[in-house]
């Protein structure tokens, strides 16, 4: 329906929305990590729902995309968050922990290792459990 058609395109202009500020923040580098590219499978799913309406092609592709999808955005919140965040915790000491804490809490960041998670259960699970 027309809600979810707009959930998607929402989903679209939030996902470039982190893309722009994390390219911003970071550099263009981001663009080549494993965790902005399971956020941009994220941004592609729905693009690829925003555009069924006009180009029915599309829901192929966006059951082609939905698997790695939802695979790449569980491996990247679990990595980061049973591997790398306790790591960085454990192993960091003074003002190096501090500016590592720091990190975990901007837009972007928290985007793409938190929200990403629950962005690609929902639009990949929970509303669009089977594209086809």
């Amino acid at each position: 329906g027309t809600w979810l058609w707009l959930a998607h395109l929402a989903m679209v202009v939030h996902g470039m929305a982190v893309n722009f500020n994390a390219s911003s923040t970071f550099g263009s580098w981001v663009f080549l990590s494993f965790t902005v590219t399971s956020w941009n499978l994220i941004i592609l799913h729905s693009a690829l729902h925003v555009l069924m309406a006009w180009i029915p092609a599309c829901a192929d592709l966006a059951a082609l995309v939905r698997f790695p999808m939802v695979t790449f955005n569980t491996v990247t919140f679990v990595i980061w968050w049973l591997v790398l965040f306790p790591g960085g915790t454990l192993l960091l000491k003074g003002a190096q922990r501090a500016w590592f804490l720091r990190l975990q809490v901007m837009y972007s960041l928290l985007n793409v290792h938190v929200f990403n998670f629950g962005f690609a259960v929902l639009f990949g699970v929970w509303l669009t459990p089977m594209d086809r």
